[in-house]
């Protein structure tokens, strides 16, 4: 049985594209790439725009199917390798184990904010007053006021979805976290907030993956910068 003593660990990975609509031109993202991140730890991926950070972070989280190697994340008492899961088990890694804030809110049309927030959140044993508490408190402290709470989060503004997404991404206090430019649009104030939940996270054991373009965050929270690897030119 495969062991892991860290919260997440990536070995000789590799990830390509094939761009049909140009002449199947061939675009490796990367190439034996390996990485881990140590139970309260953050590593913050750096490199220009398109040298595939996003790409890796989505390769993290099972949305994108590496071409080789693999990822391997603690899972309750076990280890699970997401490049090869069944979609079963990511869905049940991602419920437990494996938390993910982007840039972008996709949530059902309609449902409160503060629902979207503490939603979840009975599955880690909290009662529902307790979970809507928590979730609260969230909120306020990302300053999306009580007269927002009940309203669907379709009509807010970029930055007032953005932090709703954190909310959400850090109520539930996953083992694992993976960042997307969490700060992005946020003033001074909101990143502030952001730097503490992140500290927090920390403190509390979770391994955190992260994309900061926001040198002042990254220089607060990381602990570790991966350099992504020059990229192949397409074939």
């Amino acid at each position: 049985m495969t062991t892991l003593d860290t919260g997440i660990r990536v070995e000789g990975l590799s990830k390509s594209f094939i761009l049909h609509t140009q002449g199947g031109a061939r675009i490796d993202v990367f190439r034996d790439l390996s990485l881990h991140v140590e139970a309260g730890e953050c590593l913050a991926l750096s490199g220009p725009s398109g040298s595939g950070k996003s790409t890796l972070l989505r390769s993290l989280y099972a949305n994108y199917k590496p071409d080789a190697g693999r990822i391997l994340v603690r899972h309750g008492d076990g280890v699970v390798d997401l490049s090869t899961a069944a979609p079963r088990a990511v869905l049940a890694v991602r419920r437990r184990t494996l938390g993910y804030v982007s840039q972008f809110l996709r949530v059902i049309p309609r449902v409160p904010a503060l629902e979207i927030v503490a939603e979840g959140l009975g599955e880690d044993g909290l009662e529902r007053e307790e979970a809507l508490a928590h979730a609260s408190s969230l909120l306020r402290r990302l300053r999306i006021g009580p007269e927002l709470w009940r309203l669907a989060p379709k009509t807010f503004s970029g930055g007032e979805q953005q932090r709703i997404n954190i909310a959400r991404g850090f109520a539930r206090g996953y083992p694992i976290l993976l960042l997307d430019e969490p700060t992005a649009s946020l003033d001074a104030a909101n990143r502030a907030t952001v730097v503490e939940l992140i500290r927090e996270a920390k403190t509390r054991g979770a391994a955190i993956v992260g994309i900061f373009h926001d040198e002042e965050v990254r220089d607060a929270v990381a602990d570790r910068i991966f350099t992504m690897p020059s990229k192949e030119r397409p074939q």
